[in-house]
């Protein structure tokens, strides 16, 4: 049954809504947090539903205002006023909430842990002060329209009139180019209004914006006024900063623009992000972190734990967690272990020399054979060679945890085996008239014998270059079976074209003694092996003729011969395409530094006959073990008594002129194993 009590409190909230409508309530509040009466006791008569002792809160307060209380659990027993501005609430243990009604106020939901009083405990006694404050209109007028009025640090807006509470407040005035207006007020029921405020123009004043490092966004009032470091013009007072730049903590802050000072505002900002560097080895291993593979081996990262994995083929990975903390860089080094599997490598001869390779670099190099038990993982290259042998090269791979077995036997080197030869014939005419021809030249072993085809290009050139000219036409090159053959013929043949000119044709008895010794004929001859590979052959081709006259005629000639193709080798065999300018400018360079020449000097002032004074090669050429060499005889370029020029050219200057499928290209592959 509802007690008299609370029915008059019915009737007075009804009346003091029907009073106040239209009007703003005031606002109930609570003052600070709960202290714990501890000299208090909860009578024992207190029990709640459960039969449990009761707790105490008691509102203290200074309204003098009746005023109800309602526990969410429901009070125990009746709300007692023992005393002025003293309410006792028993609530039940565990209780959370006690709802708050008092005459001319908002009603006021108190939830006790907001005010330190976590949990309820029987027999517990809590303080708590409760008051309120009340409002009333007043009316702000100032100048120019459309100031904004701010009380206690709040902005209330625009318009001139305002619901507030009673007493002192500070009241601020602001408007954008003007001075801002400030003064304490106290509002009471006699001073409600508030006139004659007038804000005085200013003018706007520079202000400077820097930050280290510079290129920060900063915004003024949540406006984005451009980058640091920067200048502008802002009227005098107070604004809100904030300065933001990427992996740089964020400044905020209120700043004062004044009329008078520099206004200058540096920051220097805080870097919130770490460079994580990982170096590893070997050094081209994958790196990941959090499972993200990384582009180099840095990374820029916020504060916090990152799993690093280091991987690479044919080694083990690894993987640890690093702790990075904010604004310091972190570094951390891995060194993963190899994959090993065994190589058992035999050679034949056994002093063959063996260079292994991986991705062209050296890995190891030895001789014979060799059992290696920890060789890492992977593809890999072996070269064996040895004198008298050719070289063979084998790839193979290496697994993890296996055996791998190579077994090499080096075929024997088919370059050609011979031996200097001398034929030499004397006639004698005349007792001061004794014609010779000799020739020198390598006679190969039975087995071993030149092919046909160099035989019949030396008979060319032993037949084209003496009096034996005439017989080029005359004798049959097939029955030159060996190059022994080739000589004897030619032996003969001079020796019987002397014979004819001189023994037949000329009467001795009828010569002064002068004109017999122009009878003194000669050919002298010297066949050489200048390079004696499996793939080119070159012989060198030297001949000094003396058929009367002031003095004999020599001359040197080179033929280079390809083995594998069986034909004699011309520049545009080995070279590549227009290659004539690019070797013709690096041999003329080689050939004025051999002969002291300058390199602008007008080359035939040195006693050359190059046409239109312009240096040339031809096509005697040698190529020899290491370079090729071009050879002019007398009379090619100059006068007989400056003798045989040449100019010899690395091979190492010009291998980017060397055609890649030629036999020369080949052969610099061979020697450079």
């Amino acid at each position: 049954m509802i007690s008299n009590r609370y029915l008059v409190f019915i009737l007075l909230v009804g009346l003091s809504i029907s009073i106040l409508a239209g009007q703003e309530l005031n606002q109930l509040s609570i003052v600070g947090k709960a202290t714990r009466a501890t000299g208090e006791i909860v009578p024992g008569d207190k029990l709640d539903a459960n039969k449990n002792q009761a707790a105490l809160v008691a509102f203290i307060t200074d309204l003098d205002v009746d005023m109800d209380f309602r526990p969410w659990n429901g009070a125990v027993g009746k709300i007692t006023n023992p005393a002025m501005g003293r309410w006792n609430v028993y609530v039940s243990p565990g209780e959370r909430a006690i709802d708050v009604h008092a005459e001319g106020f908002k009603p006021l939901k108190v939830v006790l842990s907001s005010f330190g009083i976590n949990s309820v405990k029987s027999g517990e006694v809590y303080h708590l002060e409760i008051t309120g404050n009340e409002f009333i209109t007043i009316s702000i007028i100032a100048e120019p329209n459309g100031a904004e009025k701010w009380l206690d640090g709040e902005l209330l807006g625009t318009e001139d009139t305002y619901t507030v509470s009673k007493g002192e407040h500070l009241l601020e005035v602001k408007k954008s180019g003007y001075k801002e207006y400030t003064k304490t007020i106290k509002v009471e029921e006699e001073q409600v209004l508030f006139r004659d405020i007038v804000l005085n123009e200013i003018e706007p004043v520079m202000i400077t914006l820097k930050s280290v490092p510079d290129g920060a966004d900063f915004y003024i009032n949540n406006v984005n006024e451009g980058k640091t470091n920067k200048q502008l013009f802002k009227f005098p007072g107070k604004y809100n900063l904030r300065l933001s730049k990427d992996k740089y903590d964020q400044i905020e802050e209120t700043i004062s623009v004044t009329e008078i000072g520099n206004n200058v505002f540096e920051y220097y900002l805080k870097k919130n992000t770490s460079l994580l560097s990982i170096s590893t080895t070997p050094s081209d291993c994958n790196i990941y972190i959090n499972n993200e593979e990384l582009s180099g081996n840095s990374k820029e990262v916020s504060a916090g734990k990152y799993k690093i994995e280091v991987k690479k083929e044919g080694y083990f990975p690894e993987s640890r967690t690093v702790t990075v903390s904010n604004g310091i860089d972190k570094s951390d080094s891995f060194s993963l272990q190899p994959k090993t599997g065994k190589l058992q490598f035999e050679v034949e001869p056994i002093g063959a020399q063996i260079i292994m390779k991986q991705d062209k670099s050296t890995v190891q190099s030895w001789n014979g054979s060799r059992y290696l038990n920890k060789l890492s993982v992977g593809d890999y290259t072996i070269h064996s060679k040895a004198p008298g042998f050719l070289s063979d090269t084998k790839n193979f791979k290496v697994n993890f945890d296996q055996l791998t077995e190579i077994n090499v036997k080096l075929t024997r080197n088919d370059t050609i085996v011979y031996q200097m030869v001398e034929l030499y014939e004397k006639k004698v005419y005349f007792e001061i008239c004794t014609p010779v021809v000799s020739i020198e030249y390598p006679s190969t072993l039975e087995n071993d014998r030149f092919p046909k085809w160099v035989i019949k290009e030396l008979f060319k050139s032993l037949y084209s270059y003496c009096i034996l000219y005439e017989y080029l036409d005359t004798l049959n090159t097939d029955n030159f079976y060996s190059i022994d053959s080739l000589m004897h013929q030619y032996i003969d043949d001079v020796a019987k074209e002397y014979d004819k000119q001189i023994g037949n044709e000329i009467d001795f008895n009828s010569l002064d003694e002068f004109s017999v010794y122009c009878y003194n004929y000669s050919t002298d001859t010297i066949i050489n092996v200048e390079n004696n590979s499996i793939l080119i052959l070159s012989l060198s081709y030297y001949n000094y003729t003396y058929t009367g006259g002031a003095h004999g005629y020599y001359y040197k000639k080179f033929i280079n011969y390809d083995k594998i193709n069986n034909k004699e080798i011309i520049l545009d065999d080995i070279f590549i395409n227009n290659w004539e300018m690019d070797l013709t400018r690096i041999a003329e360079y080689k050939f004025r530094k051999t002969h002291e020449i300058p390199i602008n000097g007008n080359i035939n002032d040195y006693g050359y006959w190059f046409d239109n004074d312009k240096f040339q090669l031809n096509n005697n050429f040698l190529l020899g073990k290491s370079g090729i060499t071009f050879l002019y005889n007398p009379y090619d370029i100059c006068c007989f008594a400056m003798g045989i020029q040449s100019v010899y050219i690395p091979y190492s200057d010009i291998i980017q002129l060397v055609k890649s499928n030629s036999i020369l290209h080949t052969y610099l592959e061979s020697i450079c194993e």
